[in-house]
C-alpha cells in the first residue's frame, strides 16, 4: 500500500494524461477508516479486511438473476469479442478470473468442479437481454495513440441459475470480469446478491 500511495501522490504532482493535469491526493480510506491524509508521512494499517473465500455449497433452489453491466465488459470467446452474452461464456469468464486471482494472491487455484459448472451453465436460458456494445476510447501516452476499449453494457437476466453459480458470480463480480479490469472495465452488479 505505501508504494501505491506514493505513486498516486507523485502522479498528482507531475500530472496525468495528455494535458498533464495535476491533482492532490487528499486521503486514502478503507471501509470508513482513514489510512492516509495529505501531507502525512505515516500510513495507518487497515483493520477488518475481508478475504475472498469460495462459497460453501448451499441447498437453495435455482433462481433467476439480473445482471447490470455497469462498465464495458470485454469478453473474448474463440478469438472474438462477444457481442451477445450467454451464461456459459459468463461463467467461464468468472471462473477464469477467480482462478487467476486466487492462484496469484490467495491460497492457490481453487478446487472447483469446472467441467460440471460449465455443463450446468450451458443449460441456463437468457430471459431478457438489454445489452449493447459501447465503444470507449482512451489515449495511451506510452504508445502515443488512442486505444479502443469497447464492451457490453446494459442489463441481462438469466433464468433458474443454481445457487453455486450465483455465489461464484457474486464473488467474481467483486473483482470485475473480462479484459482491462485494471482500467475499471467489467464492473457488474448481480441481483439478487
Amino acid at each position: 500500500m505505501p508504494y501505491f500511495v506514493y505513486a498516486f501522490d507523485k502522479m498528482g504532482q507531475n500530472g496525468v494524461g495528455k494535458g498533464r493535469a495535476k491533482f492532490v491526493l487528499d486521503r486514502v480510506s478503507c471501509k470508513g477508516q482513514i489510512l492516509y491524509r495529505q501531507g502525512s508521512t505515516r500510513l495507518e494499517s487497515c483493520t477488518g479486511l475481508e478475504a475472498l473465500q469460495l462459497p460453501v455449497d448451499i441447498d437453495a433452489p435455482p433462481a433467476d438473476i439480473h445482471l447490470n453491466l455497469q462498465t464495458p465488459l470485454r469478453v473474448k470467446h474463440q478469438g472474438h469479442f462477444v457481442q451477445k452474452l450467454d451464461f456459459s461464456t459468463l461463467m467461464r469468464t468468472a471462473l477464469r478470473r477467480l482462478s487467476s486471482v486466487m492462484a496469484s494472491y490467495g491460497d492457490g487455484e481453487p478446487e472447483l468442479p469446472y467441467r460440471e459448472l460449465i455443463q450446468q451453465a450451458q443449460q441456463i436460458p437468457t430471459l431478457n437481454d438489454q445489452t449493447r456494445w459501447h465503444d470507449w476510447q482512451r489515449y495511451s501516452n506510452r504508445q502515443q495513440e488512442a486505444m479502443q476499449f469497447g464492451g457490453l453494457v446494459g442489463e441481462i437476466c438469466f433464468g433458474q441459475v443454481p445457487a453455486r453459480q450465483r455465489q461464484l458470480l457474486c464473488l467474481a463480480a467483486r473483482l470485475h470480469l473480462g479484459k482491462q479490469t485494471s482500467f475499471g472495465l467489467g464492473q457488474i452488479a448481480v441481483e439478487p446478491p
